[in-house]
């Protein structure tokens, strides 16, 4: 039997063997090749070529090595629906995937088929595990909105980030999912998401968010002394809290001493904030002079791992601000007064980037993103909700009746939390505008306040509960569920009456009919049975991690990394309240995981010390490793016999064709990472 053959009998068997219902809808793999050519990476596809193309797959020096029999093997795909019931083999397997990235054990599955409850509890112990903390940052940063953001994008807010170091994105990314995790292990009400005024950040996040205090013409304002060498007109600092105190800095190299025009750098130089941020991100540049990096950073790599929890309160009247710059200060606080509202997810510098707005949009489509991410609902001209006050309404858009007035007329009162706090770059503004606020939204209304009223509006309002039950559901299921079906009332008012525990909503969720199909609800009637969908990334990235035991060669293999970055992953677009996830394979699609999966081979069969999680010389060993490791089968199920024949059949066959050991593993690894539980969810 060929290879090819192989890999349409491993899909037969898929879906032949306790998973009724799947819809098989294609095998794509390229035609034959000799081993001796595909060895070589010169014949039928050059450097990481096949004969139908794709970089990295096997038969090219990218992808690290070729198949056996140069017969690459394309993502196998299952696509199509459940019907029915669905066995606890299934949904099992399923649940504690998505999860922790996990492959249940023959006793889990057991103890699911005796007492259906049992799952609840088997849950619980599954969200202990270290990779379900990964998993639900991972979840948290696209639901809150607040990855997704470059370098460039938050200029508005910090002048000249778009020269600063990857690790300061990660700062701006980290702070909020890391806040609602903290919320999650707390077991406080994840209304807090909307409501916490304390952040996990770390120094330089507190750095960031002491400079946005200041207002465009306050960091334009040049009163910062920086030296590079000692002078007899400046006292040096005796050290960083003196600097602080006189705003004068000595930094060996941060003022360049001469000019690539030969008219030379003032030294010392009076610089203003703007550029003294530059200072502090790592960069620093002077009019005419060279941006140059300095070579012993201000702030050191301890100030980007103090992650704690900081209060961010409001500055009383006559309070001093603390300086963006009063390091000392800032690396032992816990407690930070600010003048700007910092409340919630959406006050963030990341959300705000990620949600700009201008002086025509003026903050409506951050109000909009707000209520999209608390509520999962969105402004529409069906749903009216009058506010108590209108004045606010845009005169342009004031014709009662009309589409835009129907949006309007509560959308523009309720922006004013925001334009009275922020320019619409979200920096600080000189004065404050004081305009009317009022909330009108889905039967809620609320006259005035401030933005923490604003916070308090969403965290109470009724579609806190359902919107994020239903973002779950997204999550789990690739479809949303039906929100009258009664089962996801039951979910949903479970949550409500744990006061808003995130554990509880994911227990319940997760061992509810809507996610395990164990029971046919009103929403897979209605939907014809839940979508079998691709492996998207974040998904594929947490198994590896945990059933490879490689935490982190995700984003630390830079080919592995290049490749995962083709899969598709959830996306929420500017407006939508329902997630972009695609769930039918593609060939980009396909060849991404074939890439994926030939570099992962590379890195685990035979591999370095760090890396080597397969070993072809001990053949039984392994093959059992690639059906419950990289498969997610365990041993104790029916299926698991047959695919480790499949995968053992196509290990002699690389062998007979002249295979290495070593490669012929790793054709089989490579199989055995496409097969239908690794590249499908919902098997």
């Amino acid at each position: 039997m060929g290879v090819n053959q192989r890999a349409l009998a491993l899909l037969t068997l898929m879906g032949t063997l306790g998973l009724p219902g799947f819809l098989v809808s294609a095998v794509t793999a390229s035609g034959c090749r000799g081993f001796a050519e595909s060895e070589t990476g010169t014949k039928g596809g050059g450097t990481g070529g096949t004969s139908n193309g794709g970089a990295g797959m096997v038969g090219g020096a990218a992808g690290g090595q070729a198949n056996a029999g140069g017969m690459p093997i394309r993502a196998a795909s299952i696509t199509g629906q459940t019907s029915g019931t669905q066995p606890p083999s299934a949904y099992v397997a399923k649940v504690k995937r998505l999860l922790n990235g996990g492959v249940p054990t023959s006793d889990e599955v057991a103890m699911a088929k005796a007492n259906p409850s049992a799952l609840g509890p088997l849950i619980d112990s599954w969200m202990t595990h270290p990779l379900f903390r990964a998993k639900m940052l991972t979840f948290f940063a696209e639901a809150l909105q607040q990855g997704g953001n470059s370098l460039n994008s938050l200029t508005d807010q910090f002048p000249n980030f778009n020269n600063a170091s990857r690790e300061w994105l990660d700062v701006v990314t980290d702070m909020f999912p890391l806040t609602a995790w903290d919320i999650v292990q707390a077991d406080r009400p994840f209304t807090e998401v909307a409501t916490t005024r304390r952040f996990m950040a770390n120094t330089a996040f507190l750095v960031l968010v002491s400079f946005l205090e200041l207002t465009p013409q306050e960091s334009a304002k040049k009163d910062i002394t920086v030296f590079n060498r000692p002078s007899p007109a400046i006292m040096t600092p005796t050290d960083f809290a003196d600097s602080v105190q006189r705003k004068v800095f000595m930094l060996p190299d941060a003022v360049v001493p001469r000019d690539p025009l030969a008219g030379g750098c003032p030294d010392p130089a009076i610089i203003n904030h703007d550029n003294f941020l530059r200072i502090l991100l790592g960069t620093y540049h002077s009019p005419n002079c060279e941006p140059r990096r300095l070579s012993v950073p201000i702030l050191s790599d301890a100030d980007f791992k103090d992650w704690r929890l900081v209060e961010m309160r409001t500055r009383s009247a006559g309070e001093a601000r603390t300086p963006y710059y009063d390091l000392p200060n800032l690396r032992k606080s816990k407690s930070i007064a600010l003048q700007r509202p910092r409340v919630g997810f959406f006050t963030t510098p990341a959300f705000l980037a990620r949600n700009a707005t201008n002086d025509d949009n003026d903050f409506r489509v951050t109000t909009n993103q707000t209520l999209v991410v608390a509520l999962g609902r969105a402004f529409d001209d069906e749903d009216v909700t009058l506010p108590i006050r209108t004045s606010a309404l845009s005169a342009e858009h004031a014709v009662p009746g009309t589409v835009c007035w129907s949006c309007h007329v509560s959308l523009d009162p309720m922006r004013n939390y925001f334009a009275n706090d922020f320019l619409t770059t979200f920096r600080a503004p000189a004065v404050t505008r004081g305009a009317e606020t009022s909330f009108g939204f889905r039967d809620v209304t609320k006259d005035g306040g401030d933005m923490f009223t604003f916070a308090q509006i969403i965290a109470n309002h009724p579609d806190f509960a359902s919107g994020w039950t239903q973002r779950l559901c997204y999550w789990a299921n690739s479809q949303p569920c039906d929100e009258d079906d009664p089962e996801f009332l039951r979910v949903k008012n479970a949550f409500v009456a744990s006061k808003y525990k995130w554990k509880t909503l994911l227990r319940e969720l997760m061992s509810s009919a809507l996610v395990t199909g164990a029971a046919e609800t009103k929403t897979q009637k209605e939907k014809n049975g839940t979508i079998v969908s691709i492996t998207r990334r974040s998904h594929l990235c947490a198994d590896i991690a945990n059933r490879l035991d490689l935490p982190t060669v995700c984003k630390a293999d830079n080919t592995l990394a290049r490749f995962a970055a083709a899969l598709p992953d959830d996306e929420y677009g500017r407006g939508a309240t329902a997630p972009m996830q695609p769930t039918e394979p593609t060939l980009i699609n396909s060849g991404s995981m074939a890439a994926v999966c030939d570099r992962l081979a590379a890195l685990a069969v035979d591999g370095n010390a760090g890396t080597a999680r397969v070993m072809s010389s001990n053949v039984e060993v392994s093959l059992d490793a690639l059906v419950e490791r990289v498969m997610g089968v365990p041993k104790g199920d029916d299926r698991f016999s047959s695919l480790r024949k499949i995968l053992q059949d196509h290990l002699a066959a690389a062998k007979a064709a002249k295979a290495s050991t070593s490669q012929a593993m790793r054709s089989a690894f490579s199989l055995a990472c496409q097969s239908p539980t690794a590249a499908g969810i919902g098997l």
